[in-house]
């Protein structure tokens, strides 16, 4: 209702047991721009019932880049999966948190060589993508030194099997993780 003395109440309600009664306050809390229903909501993404985990992904996404800290680890996990359209859409997924996706890059790298239906396609999408945001990342300042050089190691590799001799990649994902590079290691086009 929008009552905004309401969220004392709605605060020691995220603590309660109930999962539906956390999500339920979690998402009032966040209507009202406050965050404290975050860390009760990402740990329900491991919930044992996918119902309530399905709810809670839906609610992190509300918290923007706050979110990512608990998005980003269930989706990396999602990459092992056996089930082709599971792990396909956790690599799209993992594509929406930009520069915060940088320590699945290795995870990813090694789809690139899978046999994994469709999964080579889309993470090299998903890797330009990601050495873009990062790039960007950088420019802008959002991006340690060693985060920085972490990228560099990281997309050379990636860049070496997307380039490689019998390598069938796209050009627009190769094109994007050779600027991403050259960002990154401070070349002027």
């Amino acid at each position: 209702m929008g009552d905004r003395s309401a969220i004392p109440a709605l605060i020691t309600a995220v603590g309660d047991n109930n999962p539906w009664m956390q999500l339920a306050s979690g998402w009032a809390l966040l209507k009202f721009g406050e965050i404290q229903g975050l860390p009760v909501v990402g740990r329900l993404v491991q919930h044992p019932e996918p119902l309530i985990q399905r709810e809670a992904l839906s609610q992190l996404r509300g918290y923007g880049d706050q979110g990512f800290p608990y998005l980003v680890p269930y989706y990396a996990a999602r990459l092992d999966s056996t089930n082709d359209n599971d792990r396909n859409n956790a690599i799209i997924r993992l594509g929406k948190f930009g520069s915060a996706s940088l320590d699945v890059v290795p995870k990813l790298r090694a789809l690139l060589v899978s046999n994994k239906k469709d999964s080579p396609g889309y993470a090299a999408t998903i890797l330009g993508e990601i050495a873009r945001d990062t790039a960007i990342a950088w420019q802008n300042g959002n991006l340690s030194e060693d985060q920085r050089q972490q990228a560099i190691s990281e997309f050379t590799q990636v860049l070496s099997i997307m380039q490689a001799p019998n390598a069938r990649f796209n050009r627009e994902p190769i094109d994007r993780v050779r600027t991403g590079l050259a960002t990154l290691r401070g070349v002027q086009f």
